[in-house]
């Protein structure tokens, strides 16, 4: 190579290639160094590209060229073009799925609308509780230190790519391990499905499940409640050249309620879906079952989207008999009414009919707080212990207890007597006799005491001269 030009001036000779080149599948990033006189050095560095793809309660089945599968699968792809095979694959209305206000009773699990007339497995991702946001955040970590970030949406059809990443490490070129991480997308799991042509974020729903027990009568416990999942399953078999229906149907958690926790739980985090590689997705429907509770009966109410509550009833129970007596005239009936710790209860009409007796059955012998319920009763009508039937009035008393019965006698009250006394002859006034006064009074005085003393000394006399003699 000449060193001069025509001009003498020394030539400065450089090499040039273009900064990425693509040699059919292949990207590399060239980069040069050197000169004229020491020489040119040029490198190229691979690049490879990440696409990344987002499924919903779905895993796709990813065939690889070259590689064997089955011979019809539900859902796969080969990855000539992989981003529209992707599209194609996880194609569904999501709309429907955002809206989606589905039936909560059993019909919703197992479906036969929803069925296909082959019998293939339904899509149930349109019944899904758990909405779809708009986007979601994707972290590109390189030998795990994120180096980029990337949004999908669904109006990019939920796939994205990560260009021009270089495939070796230019200090040392120990090959880079590419990895993605979602940023956490509430009511969502994430899991990774990673291929050598894309990777795909799988986000499976999670709900949570409350269960709340309730007693009526005596507490008992702790109780042990035990949380299970179904659903109906329909795959290809091969074997058979059929479409197969099994019914799946596993305990999947536990929990015990007692009091320190105030009888109520609530399993997290469980699956909403049955999913299945290449298949469609299928709704479980969860219900749980106490473990038996001697002395009480058990009923179960609620579902896996508003919770579940466990009854318990006592089967400790009691009757209360309860009379009505009369004193005097009874009427034709009375109502009498049972209460428990101050609650009616009960209510009965008595009368001859039933020999005026009735006997409360069935009845709770202890509240919600373990205590002996008390039981008591009341006639309807009756106020301040007083009631009146017909105009007639009737004073009313309660005696007894719930172990030994009630008795209400009702005592007819006798009204005053409405006859007029006769009236009394008017008494006549003593006449009043003045004592005397004056001379006459003093003369009698006299005279009295004259008397007096002439019996005297005639007595005296007497004795004098019987002694004589």
């Amino acid at each position: 190579m000449p060193k001069y030009d025509e001009n003498g001036d020394e030539i400065k000779y450089t090499v040039t290639q273009p900064n990425i080149t693509t040699y059919g599948s292949f990207k590399y990033k060239t980069t040069i160094s050197g000169d004229a006189t020491s020489g040119f050095v040029i490198k190229n560095f691979s690049l490879i590209d990440i696409t990344v793809g987002k499924s919903w309660n779905m895993i796709p089945n990813i065939v690889i060229p070259g590689t064997p599968s089955p011979a019809a699968p539900p859902t796969m792809f080969f990855v000539t073009n992989v981003l529209s095979a992707f599209d194609d694959a996880m194609s569904y209305s999501l709309d429907t799925s955002l809206a989606a206000d589905s039936n909560t009773e059993d019909e919703n699990y197992d479906d036969p609308v929803n069925s296909s007339d082959d019998g293939e497995q339904p899509d149930d991702r349109s019944k899904s509780k758990v909405a779809v946001p708009d986007s979601i955040t994707v972290k590109l970590l390189a030998d795990g230190r994120v180096v980029d970030t990337m949004q999908l949406t669904k109006d990019m059809d939920w796939t994205g790519k990560f260009e021009n990443l270089p495939r070796y490490d230019e200090r040392d070129n120990h090959e880079i391990q590419y990895t993605i991480e979602e940023t956490p997308v509430l009511g969502y799991k994430t899991e990774y499905l990673h291929t050598s042509v894309i990777d795909v974020v799988i986000n499976k729903s999670i709900i949570d499940i409350p269960v709340e027990k309730k007693w009526v009568g005596k507490k008992s416990g702790p109780v042990e409640v035990k949380l299970y999942r179904t659903c109906k399953v329909t795959k290809y078999d091969y074997n058979l050249n059929k479409n197969v229906t099994t019914t799946i149907d596993e305990e999947v958690d536990s929990a015990v309620l007692n009091d320190s926790n105030n009888w109520k739980h609530t399993f997290k985090d469980m699956y909403e879906f049955y999913i299945e590689d290449g298949e469609n997705p299928v709704i479980y429907k969860y219900y749980v079952k106490e473990v038996n509770v001697a002395g009480y009966d058990t009923d179960i109410t609620g579902d896996q989207n508003e919770g579940f509550i466990i009854t318990n009833t006592s089967t400790d129970k009691i009757s209360i008999p309860v009379e009505k007596k009369w004193v005097g005239e009874a009427a034709d009936s009375a109502k009498v009414k049972l209460f428990a710790d101050g609650s009616e209860v009960g209510e009965v009409e008595l009368k001859e009919a039933n020999n005026w007796k009735h006997v409360f059955a069935n009845l709770q012998k202890y509240n919600n707080s373990n205590q002996e319920i008390k039981y008591t009763v009341k006639e309807v009508g009756e106020d301040g212990n007083l009631i009146k039937f017909g105009g007639k009035s009737y004073k009313v008393i309660y005696k007894g207890n719930a172990t030994d019965g009630f008795t209400v006698t009702n005592e007819k009250e006798n009204p005053p007597s409405t006859t007029t006394p006769t009236p009394k002859k008017p008494s006549v006034p003593k006449k009043h006799i003045s004592p005397r006064t004056g001379d006459d009074s003093h003369l009698a005085l006299y005279t009295l005491m004259l008397g007096t003393a002439a019996s005297a000394l005639g007595l005296l006399g007497y004795r004098r001269g019987k002694k004589a003699n």
